[in-house]
């Protein structure tokens, strides 16, 4: 009971200062996308910007918490390996890069999305001027990719678990 308490709060701490730290490349990364040089507390005064933040993180936290699982898994397979605390740090790292490149992956296909969909509109300069409605189509499909991915991302996790070898019945 001890083990299991201390691994859930060990994955909450993990979880939760990566998400604040990735949180906040997160509104920078929007910030340099749409409105170079811009601090955030600016930012936030453009609505269009504010639902871009907004999804952004929401992808962020759906993608990471699908980590938890497989996360919880590795923890509990590495205990007794010799060098549990290497491993547990190295699959942990994976898998929040994996997941990082996957929210990287979803917020440039949508970006790509919109400007495919919209080819008389020119986003960037939409989104500058605070054109909210724009800000809300990219956002919903942010969302929407996200949740497509989220589950298929916890599944590649969850094939790189290194599960101990089975003895052969056959």
């Amino acid at each position: 009971m001890d083990q299991l308490l201390l691994k859930n709060l060990l994955l909450l701490v993990i979880l939760l200062t990566v998400g604040i730290i990735f949180s906040f490349i997160a509104i920078k990364l929007i910030i340099q996308i749409f409105k170079r040089g811009l601090d955030i507390g600016e930012a936030l005064n453009n609505p269009a910007i504010v639902v871009l933040f907004s999804a952004s993180i929401l992808c962020m936290g759906i993608l990471f918490s699908s980590l938890h699982d497989p996360l919880y898994e590795i923890y509990r397979i590495l205990e007794q390996s010799e060098d549990v605390v290497w491993q547990s740090i190295k699959y942990t790292l994976i898998f929040l890069g994996v997941a990082f490149i996957v929210w990287l992956l979803v917020i440039g296909s949508a970006i790509s999305i919109v400007s495919i969909s919209t080819k008389s509109i020119k986003e960037i300069d939409e989104i500058n001027a605070g054109n909210w409605k724009i800000g809300l189509f990219l956002a919903a499909i942010i969302i929407t990719l996200t949740l497509l991915t989220a589950s298929p991302l916890a599944s590649i996790m969850e094939s790189i678990i290194p599960y101990p070898k089975l003895p052969d019945l056959f």
